[in-house]
């Protein structure tokens, strides 16, 4: 298994130089700047992530990696359309405000997921949501999974 994580620097939520959150942009990118962290984690047990920034990418290369998606989200019966547009534009924010990553096989060429996303009931499954729980069922040492949930736990509390 892989990533590839979409994000363009300029949108980023983060904190500031005195410590104070910036707003999110979407509730699907909550805990978003944790998200580095955690695929550094991944990265140390063997799973190999990519950053790809947008800023510098063409919009039609952009346009083709969301339509390469949108069979994925069809077939599994995931909302995207609202997660990363709106209802007339279809993926205008995918990968520039709202951040995306891409699941794909050990070899594969195209997706096997995607996050974040809608499923049943509206619920947003954002992209740390997914990594803290790939991390809980890939046998972190439980020192190392305590001071991580900590330390989110306690980001959640101050929202």
């Amino acid at each position: 298994m892989n990533f590839k994580l979409y994000c363009n620097s300029e949108y980023l939520p983060d904190l500031d130089a005195e410590g104070t959150r910036w707003p999110i942009l979407q509730s699907c990118n909550d805990g978003f700047y944790r998200v580095i962290y955690l695929l550094w984690l991944l990265e140390q047990r063997g799973i190999h992530s990519e950053i790809i920034y947008t800023s510098h990418m063409p919009p039609e290369e952009l346009e083709a990696v969301y339509a390469s998606v949108i069979p994925l989200s069809v077939s599994k019966k995931y909302r995207i359309r609202r997660v990363f547009g709106t209802k007339n534009q279809s993926g205008i924010r995918f990968g520039i405000q709202v951040p995306a990553i891409l699941v794909f096989e050990e070899g594969g060429l195209s997706p096997v997921d995607i996050y974040p996303r809608q499923e049943e009931q509206y619920r947003y499954v954002g992209i740390c949501n997914y990594l803290v729980g790939l991390l809980r069922t890939s046998g972190l040492p439980n020192y190392e999974r305590l001071v991580m949930l900590r330390n989110y736990n306690r980001q959640r509390r101050s929202l």
